[in-house]
């Protein structure tokens, strides 16, 4: 009897706790924003971007309450309780945003979503705490929207590989924590704005394959280490501060290819802005372009060259020659001076046999006159034989100072670094294709970039050709170094390390002599054929040689 009570008992609490569960499930469907670990208004943001995107397959997500942060939603990251990223690159995503479908996002600092198939215009409204905003490669189209004026923190603005048309909006005066700007590939017209002046932590700008026109002024006093303007519509002066970026790439339009007009030629008409900060390093320069000395024909839309782009691809051939110049004498003096030596010791060795013989000779065929007569003779010989011994005692003071003076060469070489073949395999990522510049008849030329984003050119000499002895090739890594020119390529260091031979150079981004010469771009030719063009290179040749 009691068990069958006890079984009763057990039945009436376990229908008890069903009866529980099912009201717990009902409370939570009908008030589905029942307090939870991830922040409300950060539940909702993303329940209503989830719906814009047109509820896709992504685990954890819905479009009704839900916990990203405690539930660990596909790509969304939290700080404590607060969503601070999400990142959905190449996710497959698809739909239209709306105006306000990321307006409710107050702590994000991270939104990508580059990659996906995501139409329609980029929202008006932008949560103001972005960093990092990625939207590249999709399908938006219209205008950027000049909201993008409130974005004051973002440091990283991707909008590359859309349908975007229009002008930029003059709405850069706020970012001036902006680092890298990529608006390329898409169908971008105008001038650049005014605006663009004040971002003044800008580094990394692209805005190749776009129709931008104008000029390029508005940049000139940047920062900028990486600029790609390619294949839109810049005319005008390259000015001299953007010819001196690290990576610049401006081919694909009608800039001017002549040398900066001299100081005798009309001022520009255009005055500076009274708005317009001073330069990040120096008075800004106002080089609007007065009327050209000199203007070879487009041809449609094709690369023109810069004169300085010749001047510097002379001055890397005239470096190598120098250097090759150096190398041939380091090898060349050595062997005369061994070949002068043994030749000297030939001469000595023969002139003492020829003695000895000689005295042999006269013991057991002359007469005592004859003796006399051939005691002078080796009088004689004696005399030279001293003179050879004088010469040979000259000789070797001489080839101590040559120590001295090797040991003297090793010291030299502090004044350029010594790279390893581990740092120079990272910065070239392992002298991988990728990163082939081009050859030469002593060895491979490598794109090298650093933990900087420093560029170099690496000179890899081909094995074959790198057994030159460890001295002399130090002598001639100082002896290159030493040479300090603007029209020369300037060497920062080398490496030795396991037998190798390796020059580091100051990277120019320039297309070499030989590139234009054997171009099948007429444009590129028409340069070099001009009578005033050949006149320009000789003279910037002869100030590298100088």
């Amino acid at each position: 009897m009691n068990h069958k009570r006890m079984a009763e008992a057990k039945i009436t609490v376990n229908l008890r706790l069903v009866l529980l569960l099912m009201f717990c499930t009902e409370l939570h469907a009908a008030f589905p924003f029942f307090p939870t670990f991830t922040n409300s208004e950060d539940v909702y943001a993303i329940n209503k971007l989830y719906s814009a995107l047109g509820s896709p397959s992504l685990s954890g997500w819905t479009a009704l309450g839900g916990d990203p942060c405690y539930e660990l939603w596909q790509g969304v990251q939290c700080t404590n309780n607060r969503i601070t990223a999400i990142v959905l690159s190449g996710a497959n995503l698809e739909g239209k945003l709306q105006d306000d479908s990321l307006a409710n996002f107050t702590s994000l600092l991270t939104l990508d979503l580059s990659n996906n198939n995501i139409g329609g215009s980029i929202p008006d409204k932008l949560p103001s705490t972005l960093q990092i905003f990625s939207l590249a490669g999709n399908q938006f189209a219209g205008t950027i929207p000049s909201s993008i004026s409130y974005l004051t923190s973002i440091s990283d603005l991707s909008l590359s590989g859309n349908l975007l048309t229009g002008v930029l909006p003059d709405a850069f005066q706020s970012l001036a924590q902006l680092v890298s700007l990529k608006l390329s590939a898409n169908k971008l017209s105008g001038h650049l704005p005014p605006s663009m002046r004040y971002l003044t932590s800008l580094t990394t700008m692209h805005v190749q394959n776009n129709e931008l026109s104008g000029t390029l002024e508005v940049l000139q006093t940047l920062p900028l280490k990486d600029l790609n303007i390619a294949n839109n519509q810049f005319s005008g002066f390259i000015p001299e501060n953007l010819l001196k970026i690290p990576n610049l790439q401006a081919d694909g339009n009608q800039l001017n290819v002549t040398i900066s007009p001299s100081p005798e030629q009309p001022p520009a008409t255009s005055s500076p802005s009274p708005e317009q900060p001073p330069a990040v390093d120096g008075p800004v320069q106002q080089n609007a372009p007065p009327s050209p000395v000199y203007k070879p024909p487009v041809y449609h839309k094709r690369k023109t060259m810069d004169v300085k782009a010749i001047a510097y691809a002379v001055a890397i051939g005239s470096s190598i020659i120098i250097a090759i110049a150096i190398l041939l004498v380091t090898i060349c003096i050595p062997t005369w001076k061994v070949k002068r030596n043994a030749s000297l010791v030939k001469v000595e060795s023969t002139m003492l046999e020829s003695t000895k013989e000689h005295d042999s000779a006269n013991n057991t065929t002359q007469s005592t006159q004859n003796n006399q007569e051939a005691g002078k003779e080796v009088e004689e010989h004696k005399v030279n034989m001293k003179d050879l011994q004088s010469i040979s005692a000259d000789r070797k003071p001489a080839n101590s100072d040559k120590t001295q003076t090797s040991q003297k060469r090793l010291n030299y070489t502090s004044s350029v670094k010594s790279f390893s073949v581990a740092i120079l395999q990272q910065y070239t990522n392992s002298f991988s294709e990728e990163n082939l510049i081009r050859e030469c008849r002593f060895g491979k030329f490598y794109l090298g970039k650093d933990e900087d984003r420093k560029l170099y050119t690496v000179l890899k000499i081909e094995e074959r050709k790198s057994k030159i002895p460890l001295n002399s090739f130090l002598r001639i890594a100082e002896d290159v170094s030493r040479i300090q020119h603007c029209n020369i390529a300037e060497l920062v260091g080398y490496c030795t390390e396991y037998g190798q031979r390796l020059l580091v150079y100051k990277y120019y981004s320039q297309t070499t002599l030989n590139d234009i010469i054997h171009s099948h771009d007429h444009s590129k030719r028409t340069l070099l054929f001009s009578w005033i063009s050949r006149i320009r290179v000789a003279l910037e040749a002869a100030k590298a040689l100088e």
